[in-house]
C-alpha cells in the first residue's frame, strides 16, 4: 500500500516546479495581452481600422480631388476658371456620362433658394441611380437617394445657404464626411445620363451653386473633372465693334471640351479665380 501511494503521489520539488512554471507562462501571457503590442491592443486596432477604413476611403479620395483641382488644371486661353457656376432653376448641363457600378461621384454644391426641395445632380429613375439634394419639408435637410427614398445624415444636415459636399462611392453615401445610414453602393451600371443641376430627364431644374465635380469610374480612375469657368468669345458687330462674350459652363480636364446649357436662360458665372 505505501509503495503504490509513492507512485501515484507527487514530490514538493515537482509541485513547485509546476507552480514556477505557471506563473511564467501567465506572465507570457499578460505580457501578450496586455502590452503595447499586444493582444488586445491589436484586436482594438483592428476594430478602430474597420470602422474607420470607409471615413478614410472618403478623405482620400476628398484629398486627390483637391490635389487635383490644385495642382493639374490647366484650361485652355480661351476659358477663364470661376469659383462656381449657377443655375436661376431653369439651366442644367448633361455631363454625358451614365452611372457605373460601383463608381465615385464627388460634388460640392450650394442651394441659392433653401425652400421646398430641389436636386443639385444626379441620374435617377426607380432603384437604381443616385441623386444629390435636399427637402426642407418636416425639416428634412440633405438627402441622398440610391433607392427609391431619401437618406439623411444623422444628426440632420440643412443647406442654409452654405457649400456642402455629396459623395457616394463603394461604401455607400456621404454629406459633409457624415456618413448616411441607408445609402446603398451604386450595384448596376445606369442607361440614364448623369445631370448637373437637376436629377434626371424628367426633373425639374433646380437653382444650384456647383463648385465642383469629379467622376471617378469602379477602378477609381478619374473619368470626368469639371472646372467651372466661362468661354471668352470675340464678337464682331456690324457696326465693327467688338466685345467678349461670356458663355458659363464646365470644362473637362480629362477629355477637353466644354459643357455649357441645355435649358432655358443663361448660366451664370461665379468670381475669376
Amino acid at each position: 500500500m505505501k509503495k503504490r501511494f509513492i507512485e501515484k503521489g507527487i514530490t514538493l520539488v515537482a509541485l513547485v516546479v509546476t507552480i514556477i512554471t505557471l506563473l511564467i507562462l501567465a506572465g507570457v501571457t499578460l505580457n501578450l495581452a496586455l502590452s503595447n503590442n499586444g493582444i488586445i491592443e491589436k484586436a482594438t486596432y483592428a476594430s478602430n481600422t474597420m470602422a474607420n477604413a470607409t471615413k478614410t476611403e472618403t478623405e482620400e479620395m476628398e484629398e486627390v480631388s483637391r490635389v487635383i483641382d490644385e495642382n493639374t488644371i490647366n484650361l485652355p486661353k480661351e476659358y477663364q476658371r470661376v469659383e462656381y457656376i449657377e443655375s436661376t432653376g431653369t439651366q442644367y448641363i448633361d455631363t454625358g456620362k451614365k452611372v457605373e457600378k460601383y463608381c465615385t461621384i464627388i460634388l460640392e454644391a450650394e442651394a441659392n433658394n433653401v425652400d421646398g426641395e430641389g436636386v443639385y445632380a444626379g441620374a435617377y429613375n426607380t432603384y437604381k441611380g443616385f441623386l444629390f439634394g435636399y427637402s426642407t419639408f418636416g425639416g428634412a435637410g440633405l438627402g441622398i437617394a440610391t433607392t427609391s427614398t431619401w437618406k439623411y445624415p444623422s444628426p440632420k444636415i440643412y443647406p442654409e445657404g452654405k457649400k456642402h459636399i455629396f459623395i457616394v462611392n463603394n461604401e455607400g453615401g456621404y454629406i459633409d464626411n457624415v456618413k448616411i445610414s441607408g445609402v446603398t453602393p451604386i450595384l448596376n451600371d445606369f442607361n440614364y445620363n448623369i445631370y448637373l443641376f437637376k436629377g434626371n430627364v424628367f426633373a425639374r431644374p433646380s437653382a444650384t451653386k456647383i463648385y465642383k465635380y469629379h467622376y471617378y469610374n469602379s477602378n477609381k480612375e478619374l473619368i470626368q473633372n469639371l472646372i467651372p469657368c466661362y468661354y471668352r468669345e470675340v464678337v464682331k458687330e456690324a457696326s465693327e465693334n467688338e466685345y467678349i462674350k461670356k458663355t458659363a459652363g464646365f470644362y473637362d480636364i480629362v477629355e477637353g471640351y466644354f459643357l455649357t446649357n441645355n435649358g432655358t436662360g443663361q448660366l451664370i458665372a461665379g468670381p475669376d479665380v
